[in-house]
């Protein structure tokens, strides 16, 4: 398809606004496992190393839509997705924050993606979004972070790694959205003996 093969266009301009317009259509179900089947993930892929803020942008909130399909998830994290959007978590880029945390979010409900994207190293930016003042960062950060935490073999981790501070915090937020995520986190952490202590200092 003409948009798909526009992505891999060497003008900025270009590549820009076929993204923008695949974003615009990857509202759509149905799309969103097209445009996957007909090879657009690479090409989207590869536009998160752009320069550019706002091809930057539009790649992602495309893949956030794309990685919605339960039969795109294992395909955006072999093509080097999940790694990508983990990079992506320290951008400078405001715009692109809450999407690359909603890929990350999408695919941390599957177990192995949990433990990739730690081994990434996703946990410290996540924590540090969750502070953001933005609510949609914070609550796709928190929202990842909540998938982590059902992860027995991620629990102890997360909270050395202060993850705490940062979820007590959010109790407060007058965001029921984020409350919700939060205290479900909370709930998470608080099964292992081993954080007790830690979660009631808090």
């Amino acid at each position: 398809p003409p948009l798909i093969k526009l992505l891999r266009s060497r003008n900025v301009l270009i590549a820009r606004q076929a993204c923008g317009a695949l974003r615009n259509v990857s509202v759509n179900d149905e799309a969103r496992v097209d445009i996957v089947d007909e090879g657009g993930l690479s090409a989207v892929i590869h536009l998160l190393k752009s320069t550019d803020a706002g091809t930057l942008e539009h790649a992602s909130v495309l893949l956030r839509n794309l990685s919605v399909p339960t039969d795109n998830k294992d395909k955006i994290a072999k093509e080097g997705g999940l790694t990508a959007c983990v990079d992506l978590l320290s951008s400078k880029h405001e715009l692109v924050l809450p999407h690359v945390a909603g890929v990350l979010r999408n695919l941390t409900v599957i177990d192995a993606y949990q433990i990739k994207i730690v081994q990434d190293g996703a946990l410290a930016p996540l924590i540090a979004l969750m502070s953001n003042p933005d609510d949609d960062i914070a609550e796709q950060a928190v929202t990842t972070i909540r998938n982590l935490s059902a992860n027995p073999s991620l629990d102890v981790k997360l909270v050395m790694d202060g993850v705490v501070p940062p979820l007590v915090n959010l109790l407060r937020s007058p965001n029921p959205a984020v409350q919700e995520q939060a205290v479900v986190a909370v709930r998470n952490l608080s099964i292992n003996p081993k954080n007790k202590v830690r979660i009631v200092k808090e």
